[in-house]
């Protein structure tokens, strides 16, 4: 199994055991003409919507006060620290071509408006580092960054401290189900 699969089965038994009630839609992958993004996880509880981009990386983490991400690890003895892209920002982008998804998909004006200003209020992103020896050193001055990147092990009190609106369980279930559809499925070689 490799390293990723291997944190996704990580994450989704947090989530399956989490006592909340949700819709977990696991790896969707999403198009809108030439865009396209794979989702680790879209997670639908009664009040908000996380996406979630999940990690398993050897070594330590850093985040540099430029939201740099590093990762410092040993090899054979040889100490070895490399950059590697932003999670912060995989995961805007798939926000972003959720938000057009949708917005794509609602053809009344006034929900389109209701819609585009409230997302940012109940789509949340998270980034989960599914390793257990994982250590996250932030020297990020962005409080956001500090917020969205997470331990596996904090995600369920993190979807707890978050949640809260008013959204009807039936209707963010029924914007799962649209992004559902959306799904497509890559062809194997």
């Amino acid at each position: 199994m490799q390293e990723g699969e291997t944190g996704e089965k990580n994450i989704l038994f947090e989530l399956k055991n989490s006592g909340i009630d949700m819709y977990i839609l696991h790896d969707i992958r999403l198009e809108d003409g030439d865009r396209s993004a794979q989702i680790d996880f879209l997670v639908v509880t009664r009040k908000l919507i996380f996406v979630i981009e999940s990690k398993h990386l050897i070594g330590d983490i850093e985040i540099d006060e430029n939201n740099g991400f590093i990762r410092s690890y040993e090899y054979y003895g040889k100490k070895i620290k490399e950059g590697f892209y932003s999670p912060v920002t995989q995961n805007q982008r798939h926000l972003q071509l959720i938000h057009d998804v949708v917005m794509n998909h609602k053809k009344n004006a006034i929900m389109r408006l209701a819609f585009d200003h409230w997302f940012s209020d109940y789509y949340q992103s998270l980034v989960v580092l599914a390793n257990p020896k994982n250590c996250i050193r932030n020297y990020s001055k962005d409080k956001q960054i500090s917020q969205q990147v997470i331990r596996a092990d904090q995600l369920i009190s993190t979807i707890k401290k978050r949640m809260r609106g008013k959204l009807l369980l039936r209707k963010v279930f029924q914007k799962a189900k649209m992004i559902k559809k959306k799904h497509r499925v890559l062809n194997k070689i």
